[in-house]
């Protein structure tokens, strides 16, 4: 077998001198002319079947995703731009999930990288299982839940594969979550897969405006705050569903300039301020009924239900409702929403800043 590495050298050169030839040199259809090829060559000569040989049965894919859209049809053709669209997707992972057939068990494939090649591709640094350990069809689970490196979301206990997602609680760090999902033999496709990525959570965009009551007083925000949603669940892989979500978190909205950093900024009675960098900017949640607390509830009693808090001056020249030239006071409003079946849809939401307003006590502010 000295032979061999003259061999893969020559072919290998052979490849690479005629890759622009009519011929079709990459043999495996992965968009690329490498090694992998140059090992399906070689076996085929040497006699050696590569249906067999699992190193070299790369995993290749191609993506598109279902664009996030608003949940009330005559909105849907309003604005349909994700935050997160394949065309800007670097990278994603992969697990697979197949019978194996020397224990009739289900197998999952550790967690393998994917990245985007030069032809649109994405290239996988796992493998199909071979022939005689896994079945003719596999489970392939893809995912982007974080813009953290080397986080291992993908769970599986009891023959049920599932996401563990926590939403991180500021907008800025937060990562649209996908997943795509799909049931494929390696003999149907040849290894390249078809995904198709979906918007798993509810995306919520806020804009604050002043009403009427307040038209002559000048109205100055530093922060908003959503308290009480819960952050954590589990993205049920084979039937698409969220489970056991929990844990009761407060997300930061934050107002941008346009260097998008933080910044105070004065609330219109005309036109609404969006929360966001952009209109392509979302704070993303995993889909639940959120609960408002009761109007008249003191803070410190609220239980877990919902509620916003707004940072803020209100005055009249030096006439100050709350806070001062030098400071900002939290008012604060009740907030519900039901979003259980908000996933992959825009939720917009205006907050108004008026006589609803509340004090920490409960007390109405303005009447």
């Amino acid at each position: 077998m000295r032979r061999l590495p003259l061999v893969l050298a020559l072919t290998f050169a052979m490849l690479s001198a005629n890759a622009q030839d009519d011929f079709n040199y990459d043999v495996n259809n992965d968009g690329n002319i490498n090694v992998a090829d140059v090992m399906l060559v070689v076996n085929k000569v040497l006699g050696i079947n590569n249906e067999a040989t699992s190193e070299y049965r790369p995993i290749i894919l191609k993506v598109s995703e279902r664009p996030l859209t608003y949940p009330t049809a005559e909105k849907t053709s309003a604005r349909r731009a994700p935050a997160f669209t394949t065309s800007s997707l670097e990278t994603f992972y992969l697990n697979l999930m197949y019978k194996n057939k020397k224990t009739g068990n289900w197998d999952v494939s550790d967690q393998s990288h994917t990245k985007k090649t030069s032809n649109g591709l994405y290239e996988n640094n796992g493998s199909w299982p071979s022939n005689d350990i896994g079945s003719s069809e596999a489970h392939v689970f893809a995912y982007r839940t974080s813009y953290k490196e080397n986080e291992q979301p993908f769970k599986y206990i009891n023959e049920t594969p599932y996401l563990q997602i926590s939403t991180e609680q500021s907008s800025n760090d937060q990562c649209d979550i996908l997943v795509a999902t799909e049931d494929v033999a390696y003999d149907d496709c040849n290894g390249v897969v078809s995904l198709t990525f979906d918007h798993v959570c509810a995306a919520l965009q806020f804009s604050v405006i002043k009403t009427e009551t307040l038209a002559s007083y000048e109205v100055e925000v530093n922060e908003i705050v959503l308290h009480n949603v819960k952050t954590n669940g589990h993205f049920l892989l084979l039937s698409k569903e969220w489970s056991d979500i929990d844990n009761y978190s407060d997300f930061t909205l934050n107002a941008y300039n346009k260097e998008g950093t933080a910044n105070a900024f004065t609330v219109s009675d005309t036109e609404a301020t969006l929360l966001a960098k952009n209109e392509n900017d979302f704070l993303f949640l995993i889909p639940q009924e959120i609960s408002g607390i009761s109007k008249g509830t003191a803070i410190n009693e609220a239980d877990n239900k919902s509620y916003l808090e707004i940072k803020c001056k209100i005055h009249k020249a030096d006439n100050y409702i709350k806070g001062s030239s030098n400071s900002y006071e939290s008012v604060f409003l009740p907030f519900s929403a039901d979003l259980t079946n908000g996933a992959g849809h825009v939720h917009p939401f205006v907050i108004s800043i008026g006589t609803s307003i509340r004090d920490a006590d409960g007390n109405k502010i303005i009447n």
